[in-house]
């Protein structure tokens, strides 16, 4: 991997300088979204990140600060004239969803100037992407049916471990619970980005403390001043919209 920019770093709470938490991931043959949420394709633009080098979008869960702005943004690529196919990946059972959301927004994939795949995950199967980038989704807490809605919809979110390589990255995404900071203690990894608003910085803190050897970094956080001061002592970098990481270099 060559690259992760921080996108944007805000939670669901729309904020007016950050953008919806979202991440890009630059490799030698690949350019990987993770999550495309309401504001995305300016976000993006924000960040110096080309709509044609996205090569592909992992969506962690539906929630519209994560899920929002994908068809905004498969518009921006009908309009720049895309030719190059673009990958969609999300939960399984929501595949047919999907496709209505984009037909209710007039977006209807035979008629793009580009080949547009949408793949469904199961969770805990590891799924390829190009190469040697591949990712493992597992589910965690965040999405349930807290209110006891009488529905057929399947609630479901994720939390992604990514392996590009010669390095291994954890994304929290939204979480439920402190538990769910253990989804992959199974798995090596060198960088393990944590969301921080379903979640307090002491149990973040206290899971760290399990682990050596790996970089701990804070997003997807509506009080910027306030998360400085919880982490004004740690090691953790708190990420910020536009932060590049050279993951050879941490």
């Amino acid at each position: 991997m060559e690259e992760l920019i921080f996108v944007g770093t805000s939670s669901g709470k729309t904020d007016a300088i950050r953008f919806h938490s979202s991440l890009f991931f630059r490799t030698e043959n690949y350019g990987l979204l993770i999550d495309a949420g309401d504001g995305i394709a300016k976000g993006l633009l924000n960040a110096g990140i080309d709509f044609d080098e996205i090569d592909g979008v992992v969506i962690t869960h539906t929630h519209a600060d994560h899920f929002a702005g994908l068809a905004s943004l498969v518009t921006q690529m009908i309009i720049d004239g895309r030719k190059k196919s673009f990958q969609i990946f999300i939960f399984n059972d929501y595949q047919k969803q999907l496709l209505d959301f984009l037909n209710l927004a007039v977006l209807f994939p035979e008629t793009f100037s580009f080949d547009l795949r949408i793949k469904g995950f199961e969770f805990g199967i590891e799924n390829n992407i190009a190469g040697s980038l591949s990712f493992l989704a597992r589910q965690n807490s965040h999405v349930v049916n807290k209110r006891k809605v009488e529905t057929d919809f399947p609630f479901a979110s994720a939390s992604i471990f990514l392996n590009a390589g010669k390095h291994g990255v954890v994304y929290t995404s939204d979480v439920g619970n402190a538990k769910d900071l253990r989804l992959f203690d199974d798995l090596t990894y060198d960088i393990f980005i944590s969301e921080c608003e379903h979640i307090k910085p002491k149990d973040i803190a206290n899971f760290s403390k399990t682990k050596k050897d790996v970089s701990f970094f804070i997003t997807h956080y509506t009080d910027a001043e306030e998360i400085r001061r919880a982490f004004s002592h740690s090691s953790f970098k708190i990420a910020y919209d536009k932060l590049k990481i050279n993951p050879n270099k941490i």
